[in-house]
């Protein structure tokens, strides 16, 4: 069953026999991209409408991988064509767990994966209050989607870690950070204090990291979504690791709380060009390999190869 606290003990999808101390001492949680389901750009895909139902929910669900045996929660990214409407991304999250109900599979095991734009965050404040459909917010970027997501309620937020440092490094005259001061880490230590310090139940799930500096210099977050390259290089250390995120720090910080309503979510999301410009970039190439994907499909499904 899926809860917001306390988070689950540190875990991994892939057995070991003895991890290292420096993968075992990561935090309050941690895990492989695989854990939640697909992650891939495909993975947003919407077919046309005669290619709705393209696979049925007991093989593999429009959106989502088989789980690992490990682990029985699925994860269904929601197309992200519809990341600016409110109401399609609520029937069409409600219609993935009807698919999954029919096929046995009870909505306690299912994250729906929303963007967060405020459409995307509102749609999933209904989802967790009127439906208790659990949601994952991604694309995550600014301090403004973090409060938002907190607001509204939501199971779990994904912020980039990496994709901020690649902006920044991209975009500015620094191109080597120190961990402590990589701006991905920055962002997500900030969101975690943040949530801790005023008792927000949402889980923080730090993601798309780009080196095992980034990864340990927030160990102690909620979880951690680990790609295997560097969960493999984290095994070959044998450095025990003292967590640099903490409930107790984090509720002596200096963080003020605040609400954002639209007007003010969208002020303070659009003052940060960073996270203006990763956010639809995110968003217009997960729309374009759904297009790539919706071809795939049409051309397996009414081949001639296949007899259609």
């Amino acid at each position: 069953m899926w809860c917001h606290s306390p988070p689950p003990q540190p875990r991994c999808d892939v057995t070991t026999a003895s991890p290292s101390p420096a993968v075992e001492s990561l935090g309050g949680g941690w895990s492989l991209g695989a854990q939640w389901g697909c992650n891939s750009p495909c993975s947003g895909a919407e077919p046309h409408s005669h290619l709705h139902g393209w696979a049925p929910p007991s093989t593999q669900a429009p959106g989502c991988s088989p789980a690992p045996r490990t682990q029985p929660q699925k994860a269904l990214f929601l197309f992200q064509r519809l990341s600016f409407d409110k109401e399609g991304m609520i029937q069409r999250a409600r219609r993935l767990i009807d698919l999954y109900k029919e096929a046995g599979i009870g909505k306690d095991r299912i994250l729906i994966k929303l963007s967060s734009t405020w459409e995307g965050i509102q749609a999933g404040k209904v989802l967790e209050a009127e439906y208790g459909i659990h949601c994952n917010m991604t694309l995550l970027f600014s301090f403004a989607q973090a409060v938002a997501c907190a607001e509204a309620g939501v199971t779990l937020i994904s912020p980039f870690v990496g994709r901020i440092l690649d902006w920044h490094v991209a975009n500015g005259d620094k191109k080597i950070y120190e961990a402590s001061e990589d701006p991905g880490v920055k962002s997500v230590t900030k969101i975690y204090n943040y949530y801790k310090k005023f008792g927000y139940k949402t889980i923080v799930m730090g993601a798309s990291f780009r080196n095992t500096g980034e990864i340990k210099a927030l160990t102690g977050c909620d979880y951690l979504t680990i790609s295997p390259k560097l969960l493999a290089e984290l095994s070959k250390e044998h450095v025990k690791l003292t967590p640099t995120l903490s409930v107790k720090e984090a509720q002596a910080c200096d963080l003020e709380k605040i609400h954002l309503d639209e007007k003010a979510f969208r002020w303070h999301h659009n003052e940060d060009q960073m996270a203006v410009e990763k956010l639809s970039d995110g968003i217009r190439k997960f729309a374009a390999d759904a297009i790539k994907l919706e071809r795939m499909l049409k051309e397996r499904m009414f081949s001639t190869e296949n007899g259609k």
